[in-house]
């Protein structure tokens, strides 16, 4: 492995966790806003107890599935209670972005693309919790995908752009030195002898 190499992946690491963590700082935001405009104040006791459980005098759809079931949710967003929202992390935004999809954050889109987005996300987040490698075009895709996001939800994008526009920088220089390599490695072609007029 190159030194260019070894240097473009670990600045990909970089970029990558430098784009989930505005991801997730921005999402955060959305994510407590959006519940609280639905639910009032009260949106902690709804993640905790479920939708059915609600102060704010609006119509919220009961837990589905049997009563084991509801007991493990209840016990598993209970948790949500003991952390302020300021300090929900990746995970806790991508399962309460879950459990209210159908039911809150789908009504503001036309598409599912949303949803996509935040779990393509997810892969490359734990990608990098996982040590995982990356190349600038991972990084690169990462950025993109945030930005995408961020302009469905009207979040602004001028950090995510700065970081994108950095990695697609790097990317092209990358991408342009290997299309040099190539052609300096390749082997020199005879030139092609023009065919003799067979008449045919």
């Amino acid at each position: 492995e190159s030194d260019l190499s070894k240097t473009n992946n670990w600045e990909s690491r970089e970029q990558v966790h430098k784009a989930i963590e505005h991801f997730t700082c921005v999402f955060q935001y959305y994510i407590v806003e959006s519940l609280k405009q639905e639910y009032g104040e009260d949106y902690l006791n709804v993640i905790a107890y479920g939708v059915g459980y609600n102060t704010a005098g609006k119509s919220v759809q009961p837990y589905s599935g049997d009563k084991e079931m509801i007991n493990q949710e209840k016990i598993q967003y209970e948790g949500y209670k003991k952390v302020h929202p300021d300090n929900w992390d990746f995970s806790h935004c991508f399962t309460v972005f879950l459990k209210f999809w159908d039911s809150l954050f789908s009504k503001s889109f036309t598409t599912n693309i949303p949803k996509s987005y935040i779990f393509i996300l997810k892969h490359f987040r734990n990608q990098w919790a996982h040590n995982a490698q990356f190349t600038l075009r991972d990084a690169y895709r990462v950025a993109d995908t945030v930005q995408l996001f961020f302009e469905m939800i009207n979040a602004p994008t001028d950090e995510i752009s700065m970081i994108r526009l950095v990695v697609l920088d790097k990317l092209f220089a990358e991408e342009k030195q290997k299309i040099l390599n190539g052609q300096a490695n390749a082997a020199p072609q005879k030139p092609v002898e023009e065919e003799q007029d067979s008449g045919c």
